[in-house]
């Protein structure tokens, strides 16, 4: 695993500009994070940083400014209305 959160940044900046380069026109829809709000015990720093969300966000919608950016979370947590964040 990478430890270290920048060279994990740059390696899924790559990486998402990889899939952009060659699905773009291709997919609708991308989910971008998977069970984030209890990220501890992940494999790299990056996970445990208080950006993780908002930087993938950022850089997939850099990457895919017209594809439907999806967070995958199934905790107790449920979104409330589209754009307005989580609650209990």
């Amino acid at each position: 695993p990478v430890d270290d959160n920048w060279a994990m940044r740059k390696l899924l900046e790559k990486r998402i500009g990889q899939i952009a380069e060659r699905y773009r026109d291709k997919i609708p829809s991308m989910e971008v994070t998977n069970e984030t709000v209890h990220r501890a015990g992940r494999p790299s720093a990056f996970f445990e940083s208080p950006d993780m969300v908002e930087w993938s966000f950022d850089r997939a919608r850099a990457h895919l400014p017209t594809t439907r950016l999806i967070i995958n979370e199934a905790t107790q947590y449920i979104w409330k209305e589209e754009g307005s964040g989580i609650c209990k």
